[in-house]
């Protein structure tokens, strides 16, 4: 960890803001492996800025510019992001334990395996955003935008979502469990093997992929706008039970069987939704 005084960030940023204006004398800021620990960076404009591995716990950036930034294993614990651009940033296994970073712009930045636990990303816009495998449990995602992120194996476990756009959303197999998920939009996410047990699923609207039949028949399950569940395959559209006596009609016993572990697996997982919700309630 390399200390950098006052001065010399004065003078790193200086050079930084030529090299973004194309101006003489200008060079790229390289702060990797630096510590910065609570230094005050409010409003820096920082853009492509290597920054890799850096001490920024208990910084100040909050309205900073670091679109396109390698905040790669950077320690980001507790710190200040609100209103940040972080847009296409690589944020990949940096520790944002506890950070606030309300409003923030990290859509498309890579935020895989990251640190996230406890985090305040309140009305944060994180459309396609990578999320892989991420540590989200306990942080505040209410009203975020969460359109088209990947947050498969994601650990959103204790994760409040109330309100959040989820459409079109990779959740396979993120732990949700306990989350909740009150108002939020799930149009077309991708839930499959998705933990969900405890996990707070009132008014939340969409329609959920369950899985795929050996055919290729993709099976989801929809909230209608009735606040009723259906089962949505091809151009089939009706409840489990008139599911099941649809699949009487099958010719084939084993399509029949698998179809049927299928609408088992759907009425178990939203019925361990609905106990959830109710006793939540």
């Amino acid at each position: 960890m390399k200390e950098v005084s006052k001065e010399e960030l004065a003078i790193i940023l200086d050079k930084h803001a030529k090299y973004l204006n194309g101006g003489d004398g200008g060079e790229r800021a390289d702060l990797s492996y630096a510590n910065l620990s609570s230094a005050n960076l409010c409003y820096a404009d920082l853009s492509s800025a290597n920054l890799r591995s850096a001490n920024l716990s208990s910084a100040n950036l909050s309205s900073a510019n670091l679109r396109s930034a390698n905040l790669r294993s950077a320690n980001l614990r507790s710190a200040n992001l609100s209103s940040a651009n972080l847009r296409s940033a690589n944020l990949r296994s940096a520790n944002l334990s506890s950070a606030n970073l309300r409003s923030a712009n990290l859509s498309s930045a890579n935020l895989r395996s990251a640190n996230l636990r406890s985090a305040d990303l309140l009305s944060a816009n994180l459309r396609s955003a990578n999320l892989r495998s991420a540590n989200l449990s306990y942080a505040d995602l209410s009203y975020a935008n969460l359109r088209s992120a990947n947050l498969r194996s994601a650990n959103l476990s204790s994760a409040n979502l109330s309100s959040a756009n989820l459409r079109s959303a990779n959740l396979r197999s993120a732990n949700l469990r306990s989350a909740d998920l009150r108002s939020a939009n799930l149009r077309s996410a991708d839930l499959s093997s998705a933990e969900l047990r405890s996990a707070d699923l009132r008014s939340a609207t969409g329609q959920y992929f369950i899985t795929q039949r050996a055919d290729g028949h993709q099976f989801f399950l929809v909230l209608d706008e009735d606040g009723r569940w259906y089962i949505r395959a091809g151009c089939q559209y009706m409840s489990i039970e008139d599911y099941r006596k649809h699949t009487e009609s099958y010719g084939e016993e084993s399509k029949k069987t698998e179809t049927n572990l299928i609408l088992d697996f759907a009425e178990a997982k939203l019925n361990s939704a609905i106990k959830a919700s109710e006793k939540a309630a």
